[in-house]
């Protein structure tokens, strides 16, 4: 997916990911449910094989942004120009096993799913932004860690 990707950043595509911090509470009892083989039950895993690779690109790019959030979801949503892919999370399975619903905007669905990318931009706009400050819902961009091996 990183070569997509970055083509896509490099012919000047706005790319906004929001994934989940891999060290927050809400992953460990996320990933308590998924198989032993799903990538971010171990952090430093996830972060090796998933999010520094991602970073390491879009630090090249600057319309490439990763944010993470601390909050548990039962969605992995996706936006590509109109098309909304959602991918449902559910116990004993992966992640990327669950059917992928593609969702344009004639759809009643789309309308739910936009709306929860909006909202963690929201959160990304305005962190202070009650009453999510006060609940600790925090949504901050992702920065590399400072001790990676080179």
């Amino acid at each position: 997916m990183r070569p997509v990707l970055d083509d896509a950043a490099a012919r000047g595509v706005r790319i906004t990911m929001y994934v989940m911090d891999p060290w927050c509470a809400s992953r460990r009892d996320r990933y308590r449910v998924e198989p032993a083989e799903a990538a971010m039950e171990d952090p430093h895993r996830y972060l090796r094989e998933c999010l520094v690779p991602l970073a390491k690109c879009a630090a090249r790019y600057d319309n490439w942004e990763i944010w993470t959030f601390d909050f548990p979801v039962a969605f992995a949503v996706e936006k590509i120009d109109e098309v909304i892919r959602v991918m449902a999370y559910a116990p004993g399975r992966r992640g990327t096993e669950s059917p992928i619903l593609a969702l344009n905007p004639d759809f009643a669905a789309y309308e739910f799913f936009a709306g929860q990318l909006e909202w963690l931009r929201a959160r990304a706009d305005e962190p202070d932004g009650e009453p999510w400050r006060s609940k600790d819902v925090r949504v901050r961009p992702f920065v590399l860690p400072a001790d990676l091996p080179s």
